[in-house]
């Protein structure tokens, strides 16, 4: 769905820019490395904790975890 634009004049606007500056890697690459870090962790017998801070998010990174142990 796409973005609402208030119907109001702004005078000052401060994005969110936690990332605003960085160059990632491509998702592919990205998925790829975390899940060769949790296949390293977990086949040593180790557990992961995946610090996540929306629902959202923490969901995508089950959805690709459940994809590779298919």
């Amino acid at each position: 769905m796409q973005a609402e634009i208030p119907q109001t004049n702004v005078d000052i606007l401060i994005p969110e820019s936690t990332f605003g500056v960085s160059v990632h890697q491509s998702r592919d690459i990205r998925e790829q490395n975390f899940r060769e870090e949790v296949k390293k962790i977990v086949k040593r017998g180790g557990k992961c904790l995946l610090p996540v801070f929306s629902a959202g998010r923490a969901e995508e990174l089950l959805f690709i975890l459940d994809e590779f142990w298919d």
